[in-house]
């Protein structure tokens, strides 16, 4: 299996690190602040990111432990930050 996924126009997804990922989401998401990565992809274009997707896990141990009880709370991720660029093409 390839680490790039196509897409259409041109656009390639692929694991970045969580650095890049960090410096990118404080400086272009709305929220403006880091969150916990522990999977973090973007999208490329020509080999420009114009677009970022991290995973993690909540900040809250209450939340996971709702989701999937007190013994499994440590099995909870969530999709924690979703960046584009606003020109990226949606269709």
């Amino acid at each position: 299996m390839s680490d790039r996924t196509p897409f259409k126009f041109g656009m390639v997804m692929r694991p970045i690190s969580t650095e890049l990922a960090t410096v990118t989401v404080i400086r272009k998401h709305y929220l403006h602040r880091p969150c916990p990565i522990t999977w973090a992809f973007g999208l490329f274009i020509d080999d420009q990111l114009c677009g970022v997707l991290t995973v993690g896990k909540p900040c809250s141990t209450t939340v996971c432990s709702g989701v999937c009880g007190p013994e499994r709370r440590g099995d909870v991720y969530e999709l924690n930050r979703l960046w584009m660029q606003d020109d990226v093409p949606r269709e």
